[in-house]
């Protein structure tokens, strides 16, 4: 199976604010990033645990 590369450009977030997540990237202070980062991801860990019965999460580490 061929991998399609991505053809969106996200560079706008950049610029101006995140309608759906909110993100501002020209008030995060970069020390907060990390923390900002794991919330998210636990936000939707928790909104895929609530919402599906069998939720299938990634192995974004990529260890085997």
């Amino acid at each position: 199976m061929a991998i399609t590369p991505a053809s969106k450009d996200w560079t706008w977030v950049l610029e101006r604010r995140c309608r759906e997540c909110g993100f501002d990237a020209g008030a995060a202070d970069f020390d907060d990033i990390p923390r900002q980062l794991r919330e998210n991801a636990a936000a939707l860990r928790l909104r895929l645990i609530l919402s599906e019965d069998e939720p299938r999460f990634d192995n974004w580490d990529q260890d085997p």
